[in-house]
């Protein structure tokens, strides 16, 4: 966890990896200082195809908490799909037992 995005882009492809699964802290941190457009170069010519990319918490907490994600929700979407990545890993983040309210509400937003 602690080496930069790039530093894995390049640890993975050493190690032979094709696929891989962004982690978006990292991205996030490396997008600060350059292009989404270079990222998705720096995969490419990495020859790594980025399949997955994790994680997105807090949608299904209780309302207040779950609307300040979701504009996160929607920015992590957005460079996703600019960087060709299909999948997004949504964690679960109840803080207990996800029943009534709470569960009705993560199917609602799911």
């Amino acid at each position: 966890m602690a080496s930069p995005f790039e530093a894995d882009l390049d640890a993975y492809a050493r190690g032979g990896w094709t696929a891989v699964e962004l982690w978006l802290t990292k991205l996030e941190t490396y997008l600060e200082g350059h292009p989404v457009e270079e990222a998705r170069k720096r995969l490419t010519d990495s020859g790594l195809n980025a399949v997955a990319a994790a994680a997105q918490g807090g949608l299904m907490a209780d309302e207040a908490v779950g609307a300040l994600h979701e504009e996160l929700f929607a920015k992590r979407l957005d460079v996703l799909a600019r960087l060709g990545v299909p999948t997004l890993v949504i964690v679960p983040d109840f803080a207990g037992d996800p029943s009534g309210d709470g569960l009705g509400r993560a199917i609602e937003r799911l």
